[in-house]
């Protein structure tokens, strides 16, 4: 068994939307902003909502499609909470290519209008009165989000970072959103562990050296 520590790359950041009905935000395809912060959540000031989504890119070359991964957890280090009014938030099926405000809808389950999204889980939740304003905010990835992970070994792994509030069509009423850092060392860090392909190739054979005439039939 193996860990790695995969930091997010520039390819991250958060898109958001604003309008002074939320109907409008709720229907956009097109982002009005990209940009490094990582704001999730929703911000309210009358008549004026925005809706805050992240989207994250981590680097898995350094793993490849031998290794076998046995569980996975995001550390998000706290910026700010700017939440009057806690909510849920969770990681969500997202593949979005290089972000652009293109991809405030690019994820499954995106509904056209003041509709409950359906998009697909990859960990468990977080309610934001647990938020920390430091590295402590850990989302753990469930069965879909690791086997997300494993496919993406040897290339890029991608998801977003959605509130429930947001998903569930909840217009706010006040702010709750909160910010994660994103610069330099304090980017979100995905910790994977795993079974190295040696490892498991020594486990499948009984731990049986390179060199023995069993495995050497067996490789013929």
């Amino acid at each position: 068994m193996a860990s790695i520590i995969v930091q997010a790359t520039a390819n991250s950041g958060r898109i958001y939307s604003a309008s002074d009905a939320y109907a409008t935000v709720r229907a956009q395809t097109v982002g009005s902003a990209t940009d490094v912060h990582m704001h999730l959540g929703m911000a309210y000031s009358n008549p004026n909502t925005r809706i805050y989504r992240c989207f994250g890119t981590f680097d898995l070359s350094a793993l490849g499609p031998l290794d076998t991964i046995i569980s996975a957890t995001i550390d998000c280090k706290g910026q700010q909470n700017n939440s009057d009014t806690d909510f849920v938030y969770g990681i969500y099926e997202s593949t979005y290519g290089s972000i652009d405000t293109g991809d405030f809808d690019n994820f499954p389950g995106w509904e056209t209008g003041v509709t409950q999204y359906t998009p697909t889980v990859w960990t468990d939740t977080l309610n934001t009165s647990a938020y920390i304003d430091n590295w402590g905010n850990i989302l753990t990835f469930n069965g879909a989000g690791e086997t997300a992970i494993q496919a993406a070994f040897g290339s890029d792994f991608q998801f977003v970072m959605l509130s429930t509030e947001d998903i569930n069509a909840s217009e706010p009423a006040t702010d709750e959103y909160v910010i994660f850092s994103i610069g330099g060392a304090d980017r979100p860090k995905l910790t994977i562990v795993y079974t190295p392909a040696g490892i498991a190739r020594s486990r499948v054979f009984g731990g049986l050296a390179d060199g023995s005439p069993l495995l050497r039939g067996l490789a013929t």
